[in-house]
């Protein structure tokens, strides 16, 4: 998903009360969402995943593998450097994290759950039914 359509995305929750902050703040926000979802140590993001030494690590899988840190977004265009299953995920964690107490902020926590669920389960299905 761009960076365009993630603003769309989270437009739509500005009429359940959530305040769409400016360009600069939504980047650093989606950026320390994706590392903290990259961060958590049952999924992989496939997107982030890699051997070449030239990106910086964000956590190291095992001797050869490591997950690298996400790329800066600077326009619309850009694509959100994630999974594109795990996009609602980072929108969650952005309005859980702003608007931490609330009763909709345990909504979006379950709902991040559910979405990291979903993807840990479809890379599960995937890989046990190759042929």
């Amino acid at each position: 998903m761009t960076f365009g359509n993630f603003k769309k995305l989270c437009s739509k929750k500005e009429r359940e009360g959530y305040i769409l902050p400016d360009d600069e703040s939504l980047k650093l926000l989606i950026n320390e969402a994706i590392q903290d979802i990259a961060l958590e140590s049952r999924i992989i993001p496939f997107t982030l995943h890699t051997n070449d030494k030239k990106y910086k690590v964000l956590r190291i899988l095992d001797d050869e593998f490591f997950i690298r840190f996400p790329k800066e977004i600077k326009n619309d265009d850009d694509e959100l450097d994630i999974d594109e299953p795990l996009v609602r995920a980072v929108l969650y964690e952005i309005l859980t994290s702003n608007i931490a107490g609330d009763e909709r902020a345990n909504f979006y926590a379950r709902q991040k759950e559910k979405v990291i669920q979903d993807f840990m389960w479809n890379n599960y299905y995937a890989m046990n039914n190759e042929e």
